[in-house]
């Protein structure tokens, strides 16, 4: 457990932050109508920065073990296992997101898995959540006018326990 923590806390304060800034500028900038929302009204950038780490949050599995038996969805977790939880299909649960799949800046905020939750939430989800907020404001400053350049494919998100951009080319006029 101790190594899991360490290595949770290495990850965290340098990859976990970039990745998500990543994310972030894929949400926004792939959906133009949201990047313009948030240029006409700065006061919806904390908004927009839930909705990215919901939509794609950057740490999408975590391991952990199981405290006591247990059973997930009809399958027996004996105590002490090993499991590994999936919050990007926590964040994606359409009992509990209308349309999850859809990036909406205008989405009623409500909690979300994006930085884990309860005693496991993310000891760094206050500082990134600032700095992600800072970096849309300092964009909305410089390069209020920045979008995806059409003569390359759209940006993807990929990876399996963490998640990121394979590449984001955008033109500034």
């Amino acid at each position: 457990e101790v190594f899991t923590h360490l290595r949770l806390l290495a990850i965290a304060g340098s990859d976990t932050l970039s990745r998500a800034a990543g994310n972030v500028l894929v949400a926004l900038l792939s959906y133009p109508t949201q990047w313009s929302a948030i240029r006409r009204d700065p006061t919806l950038v904390p908004a927009a920065v839930d909705e990215a780490i919901r939509w794609q949050c950057p740490a999408v599995t975590v391991p952990r073990f199981a405290a006591k038996a247990t059973e997930v969805a009809g399958v027996p977790i004996p105590g002490g296992a090993a499991v590994r939880c999936h919050l990007g299909s926590a964040n994606h649960d359409p009992s509990r997101w209308p349309s999850p799949e859809r990036f909406n800046l205008h989405r009623p905020r409500r909690p979300n898995a994006g930085f884990g939750l309860g005693p496991h939430a993310c000891l760094g989800s206050h500082l990134a959540r600032h700095l992600l907020e800072q970096m849309l404001h300092g964009m909305l400053r410089a390069m209020p006018d920045v979008r995806l350049d059409p003569k390359h494919p759209r940006p993807a998100i990929t990876g399996f326990h963490v998640r990121e951009p394979d590449h984001l080319r955008v033109l500034v006029r």
